[in-house]
């Protein structure tokens, strides 16, 4: 239920000493780590064809239907440790001769992110990353001729995530230089790594109801790095990938803490 206390909407009723400032809020209405997923994809938005996904739950709050129900579209990257995405937008700013005064002149924008994730025995990042991508274009090479069919296949441990007759799968070129063998990928200088791949990320609040969804296209791991050390419990990787843009995605939601209409910004004292 959410809270009736009296807020503040212009300066004329702001009072500190007894009012918040914005509007309605509960502790429910805030969005946690807890409460946010991050998917690996396909690599961009125009990948999902009609063919490839559907919306297994219609109620779900998400209106693109990019479903991670069935495991089909949006694979869950689980024990990340930590993320943070970063946006830097070229800004050239501009003086003249007879002038204090300056122009600012906006243009392209630079978005990359950062994830470290605790290792486990189960797919490594980068092959979490790449969940899109199919075993049997590289499976051929990357198969150990002294290794049993049966104990290959039993070692294969990251579920399959694509669907028979997707377009993505047959575009997609054979891998000459593996990138690992089964699930342990580290060697970030396969060829698997020129091409590209997507991240879904999924925000929620305390109370589950969706927020936001964002879609990251055309993303391209730029470094990856494995820490060992004596004194630690756990191992962890790390990476850094860039992307080409943001791609935002429609969520069925109601924001109670929306800005007001531009009616309501007038006499404000």
């Amino acid at each position: 239920m959410a809270s009736t206390e009296s807020y503040t909407n212009n300066l004329k009723n702001w009072d500190f000493s007894t009012k918040h400032v914005q509007q309605n809020m509960e502790g429910s209405d805030f969005v946690g780590s807890h409460s946010v997923i991050l998917c690996a994809t396909y690599p961009r938005v125009s990948d999902l064809a009609t063919d490839t996904y559907v919306d297994d739950d219609p109620g779900n709050g998400f209106d693109s239907d990019i479903s991670m129900d069935d495991g089909t579209i949006a694979y869950p990257i689980g024990v990340i440790d930590s993320s943070a995405i970063q946006q830097d937008r070229n800004l050239q700013q501009i003086f003249e001769i007879g002038s204090t005064r300056s122009y600012l002149m906006s243009a392209r924008t630079i978005t990359q992110m950062s994830i470290n994730r605790i290792l486990y025995n189960g797919p490594t990042m980068l092959r979490c990353l790449y969940a899109y991508y199919p075993t049997d274009k590289f499976d051929a090479y990357v198969r150990n001729a002294y290794m049993p069919d049966s104990a290959y296949n039993a070692n294969k441990i990251m579920p399959p995530v694509l669907r028979a007759g997707s377009t993505v799968i047959t575009d997609l070129p054979d891998i000459k230089d593996a990138p690992g063998y089964g699930d342990f990928w580290m060697n970030l200088a396969s060829d698997l790594f020129s091409h590209p791949m997507g991240l879904v990320i999924y925000v929620s609040d305390n109370n589950k109801n969706k927020v936001a969804a964002m879609y990251l296209e055309e993303c391209y791991i730029q470094n990856h790095s494995f820490q060992m050390s004596a004194n630690s419990v756990v191992m962890a990787e790390s990476c850094t990938i860039r992307c080409d843009r943001i791609h935002p995605i429609a969520v069925r939601t109601t924001f109670r803490n929306a800005l007001p209409s531009a009616d309501n910004y007038g006499g404000n004292g």
